[in-house]
């Protein structure tokens, strides 16, 4: 079904909606590796998620559980245009108001001309007539009851949620199109979460095409338009995505595990305790304490993030061979980081652990922007966040949480993510992997 998706959307489109629920979410699943190279547009899903009362035997979608949209968001629909489709907007109690109001006035047959069956469109149309009626009729006698009379129609006007049982979200490896914005959107609904993958997701902003803008005035300096500028990353300014990530925290207060594979934005995580060196920490608290505006908050993991017990913090891919991990430049900063991975590589190639040691020449080591010493310095960044977010929950005896770096030979949590395992940095959708022995169903 996967494999022929647009042919199922096109054909099989009333026979699609009532698929049993356990079925549509390993449909979708399958989507991510199977469907069109293209991507899925939200016809598709509006389609899979019709309801009965929009289509008679469709078992709609309050009951599904796991929304696996990986490599499928920013590629053929984006998050809002999914907000937009799985957020109703209903105003149940404007019969009763208006019946309230003046028990002349019948909205249904003699005021309007409309019948009890005819659509919620044509009801609407008739509405603003029967509330002018109701309120020339009834003279109010202050301007207190008037406008408490004013008010009262917009009380009951309230959004439902499609899917009020989700509780697995995983949208890694995004498409161009994917938006911070849209996500802080649509996690306001999202407070049943206890997965989310963000993997391969980028630098959190809400200004993501104004980073090398700014606003120019002959009376004051410049400013930069967006949240961040173009070298945000290199001057360590973490506030904008600091701050985008406590907002979305606060929303997904249920969540227990995270992912957050393939990011460059480990230092976000962290909040204002992640510096590079210890004695820079130190100095940047002392400015912190003194309501420095240096400092900046990241997700809240002793408050709405309280409950994650398990962080994926691995990078996706691990270099391969020792001779490349001894040639990097000096740094003593990386030392336990070498000497564990040097271990760990020669217990995964024991025809590596035989070869003898080759004396590096200072002379032929690397660049500092090679691929192995980046590799360095975000493990050193995720490091930091895990040993941050540890001393955070000891002090305050919080739960212990597990944060996997791929690599370290710590065990996988039982509550592993379906469909994901990542090869690249930055993957394309043919770049996406998995063992389709272990696809939940």
């Amino acid at each position: 079904m996967a494999v022929n998706w647009d042919f199922i959307v096109e054909y099989e489109q009333y026979n699609l909606a009532t698929l049993p629920i356990p079925l549509k979410e390993s449909l979708i699943s399958h989507l991510t590796f199977y469907g069109p190279d293209e991507g899925v547009d939200i016809h598709g899903l509006k389609t899979l998620f019709l309801s009965a009362e929009e289509l008679p035997n469709a078992t709609g979608c309050r009951d599904v559980t796991q929304l696996n949209l990986s490599s499928l968001v920013g590629w053929g629909f984006s998050l809002s245009q999914l907000a937009k489709h799985c957020t109703i907007t209903r105003d149940t109690g404007l019969r009763a108001r208006l019946a309230s109001n003046n028990e002349d006035v019948e909205i249904s047959g003699r005021d309007t001309g409309l019948e009890p069956s005819d659509t919620d469109a044509s009801f609407l149309s008739g509405k603003f007539q029967a509330i002018s009626t109701a309120y020339t009729n009834n003279v109010a006698e202050s301007w207190e009851d008037e406008l408490e009379e004013v008010e009262s129609p917009l009380q009951s006007i309230r959004s439902t949620f499609r899917l009020p049982n989700l509780t697995h979200l995983y949208l890694a490896s995004p498409g161009p199109s994917a938006s911070w914005a849209d996500l802080l959107s649509i996690s306001t609904h999202l407070s049943t979460l206890t997965h989310l993958s963000l993997a391969h997701w980028p630098i959190p902003t809400l200004t993501p095409n104004s980073s090398t803008t700014s606003v120019v005035s002959k009376h004051s300096p410049a400013v930069h338009a967006g949240g961040r500028h173009f070298y945000s990353v290199t001057d360590e300014d973490w506030h904008e995505a600091a701050t985008i990530l406590r907002r979305l925290s606060k929303n997904t207060y249920c969540l227990k595990w995270l992912d957050v594979e393939g990011i460059s934005w480990y230092k976000a995580l962290g909040g204002t305790a992640l510096r590079s060196v210890p004695w820079e920490r130190e100095l940047f608290d002392e400015w912190d304490a003194l309501g420095s505006s240096l400092g900046y908050k990241g997700p809240d993991f002793d408050g709405s993030w309280s409950q994650v017990t398990y962080v994926n913090l691995s990078q996706g891919w691990v270099p391969e061979w020792v001779q490349s991990v001894r040639r990097i430049p000096m740094d003593m900063r990386y030392d336990d980081i070498q000497k564990d991975l040097k271990s760990y590589l020669r217990k995964l190639h024991p025809d590596q652990a035989s070869m003898p040691e080759i004396p590096v020449d200072p002379s032929n080591r690397p660049g500092p922007n090679g691929p192995t010493v980046e590799w360095f310095q975000k493990e050193f960044a995720a490091r930091d966040v895990a040993e941050t977010i540890r001393s955070s929950r000891a002090a305050l005896g919080g739960l212990r949480c597990t944060f996997d770096h791929g690599w370290t030979q710590v065990p996988r949590n039982s509550m592993s993510i379906p469909n994901s395992r990542y090869h690249t940095a930055s993957p394309s959708r043919s770049l996406l992997v998995e063992d389709h022995r272990h696809l939940r169903t």
